[in-house]
């Protein structure tokens, strides 16, 4: 125990700067705060004590959960032998919660762990799963807040109320979005025409400060919250219960896929979707996560170490590749994800290739500005991905159908001299020879972004026309059918197929016919052909909505490409002229690689092998991303023609 129960009269309070004691088994034992009643209703000074337990004792205490702030420590709390400093958003939120008449038993990180001693930091996080699994409640402190914030509870208050009137119940409301979502697409129906007319009610301004609190874009929250077996979140003087909030962000969810409703602020509501999401698969579902998973939706958010991008998702997972890996703060971040994305591979586990976002030095680290002098270059093997990076591409995780070698066993091989390289066995099925650039960077503006990407449509689609010179596809197809089913990646994908149906080439063919005549019929004659006006626009918008919102949605961040072969596809957006496309034995898609020149291996934030290349005419490449190759996703590369071509590939 480090310090007594005794609780600390007014006039004993130290100014000496606390000093911990050494938990005697930091692998079984927590520090307990035991937070005091106020001297007065007015009484702004924190007093308390630090107990430790055994964690397989079932100690009785509640854990918070809260944002740090800003790091400055400009508040204290006062323990019997020293002051402890804290942050601000922390001392605010211990005043809210402190009881009147009696003291309150809590975990909160910032002082039941010393932060100064890394070593017990890591024993301790690795306990963290178990701590908010085990406390009796997690207390969600959002902060302050203010009087935008406060409407905003209330707008999620009467959400909760009347979520029932648009089919969502109270056991299971995110599972009832994905059963309505399709009923969205029909204009008859009652559900659809009833979110409109709530679309209008809703105070779309406020519902958004209240989910851009900095609480929801912290990554340690995410185990927090999803592993607690009860929450209460408190907003300054509001609370809220957690089946409240889950049924606003069900209702706001189905809001946000309606096809006509005003959105709420896209990637900040994604983010807390995932997360009641994860918690309701854990708790009622009793799903298990993979790291990949975890580090897909949440591993990108806000955290002070970027080691913690990892070591902050390790708690949900318990099965897969890298669920055992060792938390240990003295590596360095590029060693971390280079032995996460080994550890994948060496299990011939070849989806972690499909997390590599293909980011340019244009695209900054998360908290980086895009405008700021040092944005970081590629610190790592091209094949290992980069989780301080937000993917911005469209992904294929999803898209379980593309089946480009699946039937093939995938084949790893790792070089005695340079762990930094791996090799896979393959095909080079083409390389590219036209790459048409969609939408390089984000546009704030929706509309300007649907007008390039139509610009692309236009441009692929005169490329494809003036190479095509005969009525054949490279596969037999008709040239028609192919780019059609291209343009939509052959409907394949999850969202999709819930706005457009499950569709035959002729379906797919039909709705491009479709689409592109309404494109050309309203485009004023003024503007020239790869200019759209916003009469096209507006009509492509009204009379065809699901499948502008596919075609938008899908070509995000990608490339449309056209081979030597003339074949057709979409690539990861940096795709260039003369990349090769090859498939690996077992891979779901096929992937671009860029050949390199000079002997390449290893990058300069990762410890050095210490020899070097005994062939040093071999190939080697770097990864850019997988694509979608219309002719290549249904194992096709399994044919004796293709197999006789099998030969390794070297990525660094």
């Amino acid at each position: 125990m480090d310090t007594s129960n005794t609780p600390i009269a007014e006039t004993d309070m130290p100014i000496t700067p606390y000093e911990y004691q050494p938990i005697d088994d930091p692998k079984g034992k927590i520090r307990i705060l035991i937070l005091s009643p106020p001297a007065s209703s007015d009484d702004p000074e924190l007093r308390c004590n630090l107990t430790t337990a055994e964690i397989s004792d079932s100690p009785s205490y509640e854990a918070v959960s809260y944002c740090w702030g800003t790091e400055a420590l400009t508040e204290r709390v006062h323990l019997p032998s020293g002051i402890l400093a804290i942050t601000k958003n922390l001392a605010t939120g211990l005043r809210r919660l402190r009881f009147r008449d009696r003291p309150r038993h809590l975990w909160v990180d910032a002082v039941c762990i010393n932060q100064q001693d890394d070593q017990e930091k890591g024993h301790q996080v690795a306990f963290m799963a178990q701590i908010f699994r085990n406390a009796a409640c997690v207390l969600v402190w959002l902060g302050e807040g203010n009087a935008e914030i406060h409407a905003g509870i209330e707008t999620i208050k009467r959400l909760a109320d009347s979520a029932w009137k648009y089919g969502l119940s109270s056991d299971q409301p995110l599972f009832d979005v994905t059963q309505l979502t399709e009923k969205l697409w029909d204009e008859n129906n009652g559900i659809s025409d009833a979110l409109l007319r709530l679309s209008g009610d809703i105070d779309y301004t406020s519902l958004n400060a209240f989910f851009a609190q900095a609480w929801f874009d912290r990554l340690w929250i995410v185990q927090e919250f999803v592993l607690a077996s009860r929450v209460e979140i408190l907003n300054c003087h509001d609370l809220l219960s957690y089946e409240e909030v889950l049924l606003a962000v069900a209702l706001g969810l189905l809001l946000e896929r309606h096809p006509t409703t005003q959105p709420l602020s896209m990637m900040q509501f994604f983010k807390t979707v995932y997360l009641f999401n994860d918690r309701e698969n854990f708790h009622r579902n009793k799903r298990k996560f993979e790291l990949l998973e975890g580090l897909r939706f949440h591993g990108r958010r806000l955290c002070t170490l970027d080691l913690d991008r990892v070591y902050g998702t390790l708690a949900l997972v318990s099965t897969g590749p890298g669920h055992d890996l060792e938390i240990d703060y003295s590596i360095s971040v590029e060693l971390l994800f280079y032995r996460l994305a080994l550890e994948y591979l060496k299990n011939g586990n070849l989806e972690v290739l499909h997390y590599i976002s293909g980011y340019s030095k244009k695209i900054p680290a998360i908290g980086i500005s895009p405008s700021s002098e040092n944005v970081p270059g590629p610190t790592l093997p091209s094949w290992v991905p980069d989780w301080r990076h937000e993917r911005n591409e469209m992904s294929f995780l999803d898209a379980k159908s593309f089946l480009a070698a699946t039937k093939l066993s995938p084949k790893v091989y790792l070089e005695n001299f340079n762990t930094y390289s791996v090799g896979f066995d393959g095909v080079c099925v083409d390389m590219v020879e036209i790459s048409i650039s969609l939408i390089e960077e984000v546009l704030p503006d929706s509309t300007l972004s649907f007008q390039r990407a139509i610009e692309s449509v236009q441009l692929f689609r005169n490329a494809f026309s003036s190479r095509t010179t005969t009525n054949s596809y490279p596969t037999g197809e008709d040239p028609k059918f192919a780019f059609a089913r291209c343009m939509l990646l052959d409907n394949r994908l999850p969202d999709s197929q819930v706005m457009l149906g499950t569709n035959s080439p002729e379906a797919m063919l039909k709705m491009w016919e479709d689409w592109y005549e309404c494109l050309v019929d309203n485009n004023a004659p003024s503007h020239s052909s790869m200019e759209c006006s916003t009469e096209a626009l507006e009509a492509l918008k009204e009379k065809h909505r699901a499948y502008s919102s596919t075609i938008l949605s899908i070509s995000e961040g990608r490339t449309y490409i056209i081979t030597k072969s003339g074949y057709i596809g979409m690539g990861p957006g940096f795709a260039e002229a003369g990349d090769a496309i090859c498939i690996f034995d077992g891979a779901r898609t096929p992937f671009i690689l860029r050949k390199v020149s000079g002997n390449e291996l290893v990058p300069d934030e990762l410890p050095a092998t210490g020899q070097k290349d005994p062939d040093q005419d071999r190939e080697r490449w770097k990864f850019v991303g997988d694509c979608y190759l219309h002719g290549f996703m249904d194992n096709e590369v399994v044919d004796s023609e293709w197999q006789e071509k099998r030969r390794q590939f070297w990525l660094v």
